[in-house]
């Protein structure tokens, strides 16, 4: 299996968002669109950004011998989803670093509505003087110039970013693989996870 490469996952995003990388895409043998189902089933808009991330995460990590990847993120979470199954495994951190997957906190919903890949941590800084935040070039899908969600565009974007308000960073590649591939049950999960990242 190919070793997880937060490295690898930058230049999987960094060559998508160059080659214009749309929501056209499948994932080999096994396309997982249960977020599709899911989102149009509970009438939430569409968004590809969390998708775009797998896609990098899973091509970056694909083996052509056993055409199995050891990208360890479940594909069929929601962003709050994937910011409590990151609490579960113990993967989410104070800091950026680069190949995190961020998360990004609506200021007023207190909800994830944004994931993306941190290509590099540039500077780190406090709001007022009190606040601290981050600021990371990043690479996200389905947003613009602005970085605003739901945008359809794939982009390289300076982004500032804050653990203080509400934002989370994954760090993927500390995952027990199991030899590449992880036990997870969605649905055991799902039940068990009892923690509200956002504050």
């Amino acid at each position: 299996m190919v070793p997880l490469s937060p490295q690898s996952l930058i230049i999987s995003a960094r060559t998508l968002a160059l080659l214009g990388a749309q929501d056209d895409y499948t994932f080999g043998d096994a396309p997982p669109r249960s977020l599709h189902a899911r989102a149009s089933e509970h009438g939430s808009p569409e968004r590809w950004d969390l998708r775009f991330v797998h896609r990098c995460g899973y091509a970056s990590h694909y083996d052509h011998r056993s055409r199995t990847s050891s990208w360890p993120l479940p594909m069929d979470l929601t962003h709050t989803e994937l910011a409590q199954f990151g609490e579960a495994q113990r993967i989410l951190r104070d800091e950026p670093a680069a190949g995190d997957v961020f998360l990004v906190s609506h200021p007023r919903t207190k909800t994830f509505i944004q994931a993306g890949v941190i290509a590099s941590v540039e500077a780190r800084g406090q709001y007022d003087g009190r606040t601290p935040y981050f600021d990371a070039y990043t690479i996200v899908g389905d947003t613009d110039e602005t970085g605003s969600p739901g945008r359809g565009r794939t982009m390289r974007l300076n982004r500032r970013l804050s653990l203080a308000l509400g934002d989370r960073f994954l760090r993927w590649s500390d995952m027990d693989a199991n030899g590449g591939m992880i036990r997870y049950n969605r649905s055991t999960f799902l039940r068990d996870a009892a923690v509200e990242v956002a504050p």
